[in-house]
């Protein structure tokens, strides 16, 4: 079992006013502006070559990992990489770092972490959508629904769930949701299956 590690105490977490906040500070030309947060256990290749994909086509505006990689250094420091360090990546981590250390394994941020840094991202997007293969993440829809759609303009915050089906059938159905920009206001959640 991974030992579940978090960014920030409950008290701190005031998710309300950070919504007000995104209300007031995101720009009309923001809210049509989309981001994509990828849970840990869609850290596939072929998933961010379908990211980088829609980036490059103008669908989406940005994307990215939403969990970080603990990692030791060689002299026993430790830091946070953001999405760890791949096999595409490990040039610039390198280069950004100058050293990149060795996974430390078994520590994992916990689901109201992961949760902070995907809801963080309307100060700067109106439209945030969760791609996540864990069937259990509690995303708080019922939650963050009310507060996202009651403003106006309205917020959209769309999970997928990677149930049974195939990586491949996940993208197709992720990219068309995507290019086909049927968002929701408020809370909307889509399962894939196979």
């Amino acid at each position: 079992m991974a030992k579940r590690i978090s960014n920030f105490k409950a008290s701190q977490r005031n998710y309300p006013e950070l919504i007000r906040n995104a209300l007031r500070d995101c720009g009309p030309e923001q809210v049509d502006h989309v981001f994509v947060g990828v849970d840990e256990g869609l850290n596939h290749p072929r998933i961010f070559q379908m990211l980088e994909g829609l980036i490059a086509d103008g669908t989406i505006r940005s994307a990215g990992p939403l969990w970080t990689e603990v990692r030791m250094m060689n002299d026993s420091s430790w830091g946070y990489i953001y999405g760890g360090v791949t096999k595409r990546n490990k040039r610039n981590q390198l280069v950004l770092m100058g050293e990149i250390g060795k996974p430390i394994p078994g520590i994992s941020d916990d689901d109201p972490s992961v949760l902070d840094f995907l809801i963080v991202h309307f100060l700067s997007f109106g439209k945030v959508v969760f791609l996540t293969g864990d069937k259990s993440f509690d995303l708080r829809g019922k939650y963050f629904g009310p507060l996202l759609s009651d403003h106006h303009p309205s917020l959209s915050l769309t999970a997928i769930y990677k149930e049974n089906s195939c990586i491949e059938k996940y993208c197709a159905e992720v990219e068309n949701f995507l290019i086909a920009g049927a968002f929701k206001p408020g809370y909307a959640e889509k399962r894939i299956y196979e």
